[in-house]
């Protein structure tokens, strides 16, 4: 079971080309793209479930989690509070991979759970998601043959 006070650091990534590493005592390694998605993975680790509110500043887990790691991150890493507070905890598992956290509705929000028993797949260098921007050439080539398409699509009808 992984415990926040084992953190070593929490650092740019060294060994991607991109994101961050949290670095354990023992220099294992959970590896994430996003900036975000460091807390909420803090706050599963620490809570194993928890709901949006515990971003949006409605109770003291983001401060207790904050102190603990005092000193081991860049502070504008993690905020103060989030407004979007479901983005970071889905982009866990829909960017970062992570299919061992679960997700369920609990009396209106949405809820994560951890299981400590799945902790150890952190550690597993997973394929990250990785989203390109079509350059406004290409997305003017794709419009237009989709414009073309339902033309003629249109036409055959009548």
């Amino acid at each position: 079971m992984i415990k926040l006070e084992d953190i070593k650091i929490i650092r740019k990534a060294q060994q991607h080309n991109k994101g961050y590493e949290i670095v354990f005592s023992n220099n294992s390694i959970i590896w994430l793209i996003k900036r975000r998605t460091i807390i909420a993975l803090l706050l599963l680790i620490k809570y194993q479930v928890f709901s949006e509110k515990d971003l949006t500043a409605a109770n003291n887990r983001l401060i207790e989690i904050k102190k603990i790691i005092d000193g081991k991150y860049k502070a504008e890493w993690i905020l103060n509070s989030y407004s979007d507070a479901n983005k970071p905890f889905s982009e866990l598992w829909t960017e970062e991979g992570f299919s061992c956290i679960d997700s369920a509705g609990l009396k209106g929000n949405q809820q994560y759970l951890l299981n400590p028993e799945d902790h150890e797949l952190l550690f597993n260098t997973r394929l990250k998601s990785n989203r390109a921007q079509l350059s406004s050439n290409n997305q003017k080539k794709i419009l237009e043959k989709q414009y073309m398409w339902f033309s003629i699509k249109s036409s055959k009808r009548y």
